[in-house]
């Protein structure tokens, strides 16, 4: 397993919802981080590849690609390749088609150091693999609830608690 900082540009576009009174970030809260764990058995060669990033999404374009520029710089086929994601929507929205917008111009090459620091980190995860055992739980959360709700009274859909779930 390898992590690293994946931080965007301080000025990077970043408007990720409508309700954003600017379109450029105006400082860093925290860090942003990747994480790559290599999954391989002891003996043979199947391996696979788990990327997690803290971005919210990435469009098609965009990681099609992040998958090809980690794959040729660290000699991995795609198909061991998976991405994930935290979800989180402090890190903006880096879709390549915001490049005209202010600080747009810094999302292609943002995305490039993104795919170098997956690389490195894929590298890394190599050399650091070892045994392990894996263990997991299952539970139940309430957290999480149904948020498409229809508004009887407004004849709409809107994104909010449904009590009827």
């Amino acid at each position: 397993m390898a992590h690293g900082d994946i931080t965007p540009p301080s000025d990077i576009y970043h408007r990720m919802w409508g309700a954003a009174k600017h379109d450029r970030a105006t400082g860093i809260h925290r860090p942003l981080r990747a994480t790559v764990a290599l999954l391989a058995p002891l003996e043979g060669d199947e391996r696979q590849f788990i990327t997690a990033l803290d971005h919210c999404v990435m469009g098609r374009q965009e990681m099609d690609n992040l998958l090809d520029a980690v794959s040729e710089a660290a000699d991995i086929p795609r198909e061991e390749l998976i991405v994930t994601f935290s979800h989180t929507h402090a890190a903006g929205l880096m879709g390549l088609e915001r490049g005209n917008l202010p600080g747009g111009d810094l999302i292609e090459p943002y995305l490039g150091s993104v795919a170098a620091r997956v690389a490195e980190l894929a590298k890394e995860a190599q050399e650091n693999l070892q045994p392990a055992t894996i263990l997991y739980g299952t539970g139940r959360c309430n957290l999480a609830a149904h948020r498409d709700f229809w508004d009887e009274d407004n004849q709409l859909w809107t994104c909010g608690y449904d009590p009827g779930t």
